[in-house]
């Protein structure tokens, strides 16, 4: 799909071939690195298989870890959009116990309640995961995941109620101009907002 994260896919691959990842602690990272590949250029099964298998091998050294929590948390976005949502809800789980335990809540915020907002039937729970994630974005001034954060909440669910949708939305809006500056910056953000926002994700396996 992408050109660009098939090519990083691809040299990942290569390393791995050539040996790069001999180093027990390199090999499990670069092949954390090429599932999270696979799952953005939609290779889900691929992607799942190999996350389950990579994780697996290094579950009792390094599952305490920020970058197995992560990729736990990478594996519940796989699931998901498998439509394996009981699979999904436990890798969250997994997750937010290391990321909270561990004080990983910038991770937690970005990867784990994200996911959980797209996961939840019920828009109002979402949003309630939106929020925990924008205030701890907030405190930490991570400015580019509160921008992917607000975007995604302008695209969680319908109300019913095509006014209040459509307020929630500008309010969104008026955010992410605080965030992104001024000029073209500001309209690129807000023609993204607006094809974002046609669609909710709720109960779509994408």
């Amino acid at each position: 799909r992408d050109g660009h994260t098939s090519a990083m896919r691809e040299a990942a691959e290569t390393l791995l071939a050539q040996g790069a990842g001999t180093d027990q602690a390199e090999a499990f990272d670069l092949r954390l690195h090429q599932a999270s590949l696979l799952l953005h250029d939609g290779q889900w099964r691929e992607a799942r298989a190999l996350f389950q298998q990579t994780l697996e091998t290094e579950r009792s050294s390094r599952a305490e870890s920020r970058v197995f929590a992560r990729a736990t948390a990478e594996l519940a976005e796989t699931h998901r959009r498998l439509g394996e949502t009981q699979r999904a809800e436990q890798c969250l789980l997994d997750a937010e116990r290391t990321q909270l335990s561990c004080g990983f809540l910038g991770d937690f915020a970005e990867f784990t309640q994200t996911c959980r907002a797209k996961l939840s039937p019920q828009p109002e729970r979402a949003r309630l995961c939106l929020t925990q994630a924008e205030e701890i974005q907030n405190r930490s001034r991570h400015h580019l995941g509160l921008a992917r954060t607000l975007c995604l909440r302008a695209r969680v669910g319908r109300r019913g109620e095509p006014a209040g949708d459509h307020l929630d939305r500008v309010g969104v809006t008026h955010r992410l101009v605080e965030l992104g500056g001024a000029g073209n910056a500001v309209a690129a953000l807000g023609e993204a907002l607006e094809h974002l926002g046609r669609e909710p994700v709720l109960g779509r396996h994408r």
